[in-house]
């Protein structure tokens, strides 16, 4: 045993020496070898444990464990263990075992010292933490306080835009209702009043999106770029149980607007020469007809078509009145 600044130290190896962990079974398999210390301790030493040898064989990773127990001051077991399907032949550690006189029972006075210095360093380790923490809890309360202040006040400035926003949309909304209110008061002021002035009114047909005007070229309807004489319609009322709306549209050849097949134009007013002039916005009308729902349509060929179910921008017209 050697003797190092009071510290007792016991140095050794040992090794399994046969091959009890070699048996071919599956699973755990220990063996324990027993050492005595060459000098007994004053006291139960520590002991630690490092592999210097091993001898084995496995299909998978090699598996073994060391362990001191039933350590006292004159010696101790050290067993030796493998598992699953490792087989160790032989395997040997050398040990260290230490024990420290300050520590043990024999100086017991010096121990009590010790505890009591560790104590009182704990203590005061402890009253400094307790302190720190007092002093970042009352500035954590400084913080929060002001934190709260400054909430309030964006509270408040938030408040005061949302106040201000609604009172904008408020303003858009009674502005939007107006602007709806003078349209709707338009549209009363233009329909069907202004539609029952068509009555007897000479007009060029225009197409709103290609420009060019409904014409009669030699009994066949079609679209010409020019207005002249050819583009001049008379709509007359047709007194339709009693709708306003529905009218005949001819011009001095007496060649009615028709929807009749592929024919645009016919030389005597029938049920497919009625027509409902309608304003679709301002300026801008469809011309549907009465019998079968076709509308008049411009296409970009400058052809005319009465033979059209939907409307869209192809089906709205201009009128341009001519005295």
């Amino acid at each position: 045993m050697s003797n190092f600044q009071n510290q007792e130290i016991n140095i050794g190896s040992v090794v399994l020496g046969d091959r009890s962990l070699s048996n071919g079974q599956y699973g755990d398999k220990k063996s324990i070898r027993h050492v005595d210390f060459d000098v007994p301790f004053s006291g139960t030493p520590k002991v630690s444990l490092g592999i210097n040898f091993l001898d084995a064989s496995s299909s998978e990773q090699t598996r073994i464990r060391c362990i001191a127990q039933n350590i006292t001051s004159k010696g101790m077991d050290i067993s030796f263990t493998t598992w699953n399907e490792n087989t160790v032949y032989d395997v040997a550690v050398d040990y260290v075992a230490v024990y420290n006189p300050r520590f043990g029972n024999s100086n017991s006075n010096n121990n009590n010292q010790n505890k009591n210095q560790y104590n009182e360093n704990e203590n005061n380790y402890y009253q400094q933490q307790n302190q720190q923490t007092q002093s970042n809890y009352h500035n954590t309360n400084d913080n929060e306080i002001e934190d709260n202040n400054q909430q309030q006040r964006r509270d408040q400035d938030n408040n005061n835009n949302n106040n201000n926003n609604n009172n904008n949309n408020n303003n858009n909304n009674n502005n939007n209702k107006n602007n709806r209110n003078d349209n709707d008061e338009y549209q009363r002021s233009q329909s069907p009043s202004q539609l029952n002035n068509l009555n007897g009114k000479n007009v060029n047909i225009k197409s709103n999106k290609f420009n060019n005007f409904l014409r009669d070229n030699n009994g066949k309807g079609d679209m010409s770029p020019t207005a002249r004489n050819n583009e001049t319609w008379t709509i007359t009322s047709a007194n339709t149980n009693n709708n306003s709306e529905l009218y005949y549209i001819h011009n001095k050849y007496n060649h009615y607007l028709s929807s009749n097949g592929d024919r645009v134009l016919v030389e005597e007013k029938n049920d497919s020469s009625i027509w409902k002039i309608s304003q679709r916005r301002p300026g801008v009308y469809s011309i549907l007809n009465y019998k079968n729902s076709n509308y008049l349509s411009a296409t970009d060929k400058s052809e005319a078509k009465t033979n059209v179910k939907v409307v869209n921008s192809w089906e709205e017209f201009n009128f341009n009145f001519v005295q």
